[in-house]
């Protein structure tokens, strides 16, 4: 008897329903914790320390005229002009005032605060020459998914689902806790990394925990539920920091949510399918306890003979896979380059303008709310562009949104910074509906034999697209605004063009082997033609 026969039988009730609330609410977090840079490491106003202030922090409310006499001011992106972030004159006054020498910022910064918030960038002062270590911070966090992400289903698979979604769990909590901690940008770094490192693991264990107790037609639902949840906890993120101003305080407010999940300890069950697989016998207990309380009857079930492998396909179990099979075949070869130059574009375009929200103008918060915001929406409009209009189709339209919302934000920035902020805005959305496009388009694209394998290739070049987002950002930052959407522009756009070559997977077998895969492009040339 197949697993999927028996989770037909002990049905879908009271059980899944508790078990996948409560892991849609564990993944809330890692919409906190993934943005949390945002606001701990924004960049406020600043401008050389000049010693005529008691403290280097300083309100937007006025910027002394004496000023002129120790700040140079300058034009910035938007033809304005405003004191320079990182030049002093050295004031002499028997020096000609039209001549005057600039120097660095020797004795500080002072900062421009709205809302009197502190931030670990102000602390450590990681402006103007130092500014290169913002994004060094972030990307450790960045690299520490990719490596949580790309070993934490081999231990789920050896270890158990449930241990290591709680390890996961446990691991980001705690050490966004200690973040708050930290007395230099090392120890910042390396903290953020461990964080980053338990991210994927929690949260592909809750959407893996949750799939794999409900039967097949509910798998894909849960899948963007787990993606709301993100979503639902990056929109918290702004009201946290709104309130809490001091930036460790922070840290110790959404890491010490974690204790909430302690509970979780008793309240998760191990998956029923992992359990069988390991031949563990605490699988038939479950099972049963399940059909209780869903109020179903086992009694015609032999639950002692199941097969919790899938049977919607045949696999030839004598296939080990490698990365060469990814790029022998030239079928498989352009889907897998395909997929992987749009894997990084959309998670570099995704990330610069989720971690640049700070940087369009206007309330940082409001900003930051309206980018997490516009994610549940995209999910309803791709779902259904999908299924209306196909993968590939939709995939090109959203990049395409895309990419020209990116390219005209900078050049609505003389006209209005709002009009830049809601072609940002719009980015955002289809971006967000992208993420959602690829998973499945991958998954269908691959045959059953390399489905895995391809995947966490997908994955990873994602992943390096994550890590250098940051750098991105910081180019804007530092030289040009108009840098960091440009070049999304460019990537999306050149991603939407090359997606075509990939084929329709709308309502199309899902190929079993490399031969299934050829025989589909050999049809779709021949439909061409």
């Amino acid at each position: 008897m197949k697993y999927d026969d028996v989770l037909q039988e002990i049905g879908f009730g009271k059980y899944q329903i508790r078990v996948v609330v409560l892991m849609l609410l564990s993944c809330i977090p890692n919409g906190l914790y993934a943005m949390l840079s945002v606001f701990i490491l924004d960049i406020p106003e600043h401008f050389c320390h000049v010693g005529i202030h008691d403290d280097n922090k300083t309100s937007t409310k006025i910027i002394n005229v004496s000023f002129n006499n120790y700040i140079p001011w300058e034009e910035n992106d938007a033809g304005e002009m405003i004191p320079s972030k990182c030049k002093r004159y050295l004031w002499n006054e028997t020096e000609d005032a039209q001549n005057r020498t600039t120097i660095g910022c020797d004795r500080g910064w002072n900062y421009l605060t709205k809302f009197n918030e502190t931030t670990a960038v102000m602390e450590w002062n990681l402006v103007c020459g130092n500014s290169w270590i913002k994004p060094v911070i972030i990307s450790g966090y960045m690299v520490g998914t990719l490596i949580g992400g790309t070993i934490g289903g081999a231990l789920s698979d050896r270890y158990g689902r449930k241990v290591i979604f709680l390890a996961g769990l446990a691991l980001q909590s705690l050490f966004i806790v200690l973040l708050g901690f930290s007395n230099n940008f090392i120890t910042m770094t390396i903290l953020y990394a461990v964080a980053g490192f338990g991210g994927p693991i929690n949260y592909t264990g809750a959407f893996v925990i949750s799939a794999e107790i409900v039967d097949r037609s509910k798998r894909a639902l849960i899948g963007n539920l787990a993606n709301g949840a993100f979503a639902v906890g990056y929109m918290m993120l702004p009201l946290f920091a709104y309130f809490i101003v001091d930036w460790r305080w922070l840290c110790f407010t959404i890491g010490g949510l974690g204790i909430v999940f302690v509970p979780y300890c008793w309240l998760i069950p191990e998956s029923p399918r992992w359990l069988i697989v390991n031949g563990k016998p605490e699988a038939h207990s479950l099972l049963l306890k399940i059909a209780k309380i869903n109020g179903k009857q086992t009694s015609n079930l032999d639950l002692t003979k199941i097969n919790a492998k899938d049977d919607e396909v045949n696999v030839d179990e004598t296939f080990k896979p490698t990365l060469l099979d990814l790029v022998r075949h030239r079928s498989v070869r352009n889907r897998t380059f395909v997929l992987a130059f749009i894997w990084l574009t959309v998670a570099l375009t995704y990330y610069c303008i989720s971690l640049g929200t700070s940087n369009l103008g206007g309330n940082k918060f409001i900003n930051c709310f309206v980018a997490a915001g516009v994610e549940i929406p995209s999910f309803f409009l791709v779902y259904f562009s999908m299924e209306k209009f196909g993968r590939r189709s939709t995939l090109a339209f959203f990049l395409v949104i895309t990419g020209i919302s990116c390219i005209s934000a900078p050049l609505l920035l003389r006209v209005d910074k709002n009009l830049m902020t809601a072609c940002a805005m719009l980015g955002k959305l289809c971006i967000s509906g992208v993420f959602s496009v690829v998973y499945v388009f991958a998954i269908e694209l691959y045959p059953t034999q390399i489905r895995n394998l391809g995947l966490g290739v997908c994955f990873t070049f994602g992943r390096i697209g994550t890590i250098s987002a940051p750098y991105v950002v910081f180019a804007g930052e530092n030289s040009r605004r108009e840098i960091p959407y440009i070049t999304m522009g460019c990537f999306t756009i050149l991603s939407a063009v090359i997606s075509l070559l990939l084929p329709e997977t709308n309502n199309v077998k899902l190929p079993e082997n490399m031969d299934d895969v050829i025989k589909q492009d050999r049809n779709r040339i021949k439909m061409c033609r």
